[in-house]
């Protein structure tokens, strides 16, 4: 089972909760970078903890890791991570429009490079944790029922896993 892989992504989901309209400066890079640690420690959790836990579940979770990665995996979550971590710099950014001598702005936030270049970066984010959520249902899956994936795969067996896998960008 997934369980401590979940935890992890439960505590990214509230993180990701906690992006609201108007943060700024370190505020917001510091609750951006949680959003974006969380989403990869989550797979790493997976892999050295609940993969550890059993071989039936070593297996789904080796397997799972074999498939191709969807946009969302290389082009947002390990790419952001590696750039937060190794260099201490963000995709995401934060843009301030100020309205002279209407004594207001508005804050918007956009990922500024990369794959997902304009987009919001939570809603981004959001569909990372979307992707997570069905990847460890789905090894969840294979670990419990054993459904066959191309290794174990004979003749008109489905791989159930890999069709999902490729399923989100």
């Amino acid at each position: 089972m997934t369980a401590n892989a979940r935890i992890v992504l439960a505590d990214c989901r509230e993180a990701h909760g906690e992006l609201v309209d108007g943060l700024v400066g370190s505020l917001w890079r510091r609750r951006w970078a949680t959003v974006v640690v969380l989403l990869r420690t989550t797979l790493h959790v997976l892999d050295k903890v609940d993969g550890a836990s059993n071989p039936a579940m070593r297996s789904a979770v080796d397997d799972a890791w074999k498939k191709a990665k969807p946009d969302i995996f290389s082009g947002f979550i390990e790419s952001d991570r590696n750039l937060l971590l190794k260099e201490y710099n963000f995709f995401a950014g934060q843009n301030a429009t100020v309205y002279v001598g209407e004594d207001r702005s508005d804050i918007t936030y956009s990922m500024n490079d990369g794959l997902y270049a304009g987009q919001d970066p939570r809603v981004v984010a959001s569909q990372a944790i979307e992707w997570l959520d069905q990847y460890l249902s789905d090894i969840d899956q294979v670990a419990r029922v054993g459904i066959p994936t191309p290794e174990r795969t004979t003749g008109s067996d489905s791989d159930v896993l890999g069709n999902r896998l490729g399923q989100i960008t």
